[in-house]
């Protein structure tokens, strides 16, 4: 902001002192003071300025001494507010000027701040706002950043932003369409930081511009999915940090000779470790293979009777796991797809 005659807070200059122009300081009327140097006065806001505290060898002139406000402008102050303290007067070519702390200094400052505030501090409860505008949060913070595609699932942009954009942190973007992500992992090497992303199999990123960018730390940021869906009976969500959770469901089909049926589960996203994993058994579809999770709709107990059914998991590593479903009766029929569902929990990998 440019500094203004009617500023109250002012910027002072520590043991300044210099002196007047050429020419001096005809009246006290006259609104611009020439000055020999202004090196190291402020810029940014007005200043105050004494004149003729003391002459040449120090001795007090009380009688001429005048604080003068103005802009720095070349090498004089302009629009100046003569006699703030002392008497507006003219002052000669070469009179003493310094810049010091000066009441009308502090009384400006005191009666800015408290236009809106206490005298404890607190904002002044008389404060009326005028046409206060109300806007929705919405959970998104804008980018103000240049977004260069660089893959289906990797986009660069200039300087370090690896802790901006951390693991776990959701994503909005244009991109051909509006589309939103989950960020992987972010790395840094001079001059970009490449930021991998997933979006599931609903969103990829396409070989073209990448406009109004947007990131979160919220957990529900308005408008973003709930989760992502992967491909083979998946879906995925991310929390702020990274923590991942993969959940599915699948079926085994019975040969007719065996109690024991397994079925190897791969995830669609890999975790950084091995997971934490929970199956749970389902229901069963008889004949052609499932679609969807509700076509597995037939009663187990109706079928193989009153004998124990279970579904649980071995050979747990961070790319897969083997589910094994089960009963402790007969062979499971041959045109049986006997579903269960699955869910595992740990960080997405980088």
């Amino acid at each position: 902001m440019a500094a203004g005659i009617d500023d109250k807070f002012l910027e002072a200059s520590a043991n300044w002192t210099g002196a007047i122009g050429s020419g001096g300081v005809a009246d006290g009327t006259v609104t611009t003071v020439p000055l020999v140097s202004v090196t190291n006065l402020p810029t940014d806001t007005a200043v105050e300025v004494m004149i003729d505290r003391v002459d040449s060898n120090g001795t007090l002139t009380p009688t001429s001494m005048e604080v003068v406000k103005g802009i720095v402008s070349s090498t004089n102050l302009i629009s100046c507010e003569r006699g703030t303290e002392g008497t507006a007067q003219a002052h000669s070519a070469g009179a003493i000027v310094e810049v010091i702390l000066t009441a009308d200094q502090w009384n400006l400052m005191t009666g800015g701040i408290l236009v809106e505030h206490e005298q404890d501090g607190t904002h002044a409860t008389s404060i009326v706002l005028t046409s206060p505008v109300i806007r929705e949060y919405s959970g998104w913070q804008e980018a103000n950043e240049t977004w260069t595609y660089a893959s289906a699932t990797t986009f660069t942009i200039s300087g370090d932003q690896t802790s901006l954009l951390a693991k776990g942190i959701k994503l909005k973007l244009t991109n051909s369409t509006v589309k939103y992500f989950y960020v992987k992992s972010s790395s840094y090497s001079s001059p970009d930081t490449t930021v991998t992303v997933t979006g599931g199999s609903d969103y990829t990123l396409a070989d073209t511009d990448i406009t109004s960018p947007f990131y979160s730390y919220e957990e529900n940021p308005q408008s973003f999915p709930n989760g992502f869906d992967c491909a083979n009976r998946q879906h995925l969500t991310v929390s702020s940090g990274g923590q991942m959770v993969l959940s599915g469901w699948d079926f085994v089909t019975g040969d007719g000779s065996n109690k024991r049926e397994l079925s190897t589960v791969v995830f669609e996203e890999y975790f950084d470790s091995v997971p934490f994993v929970l199956t749970s058994m389902g229901s069963f579809k008889n004949g052609s293979d499932p679609t969807s999770l509700n076509e597995l709709n037939e009663s187990l107990s109706n079928s193989y009777g009153d004998v124990a059914f279970n579904c649980c998991w071995e050979d747990i590593t961070a790319s897969q796991f083997k589910a094994t479903v089960l009963n402790s009766g007969v062979a499971w029929t041959a045109t049986h797809r006997i579903g269960f569902t699955w869910q595992a929990t740990n960080k997405i990998v980088d």
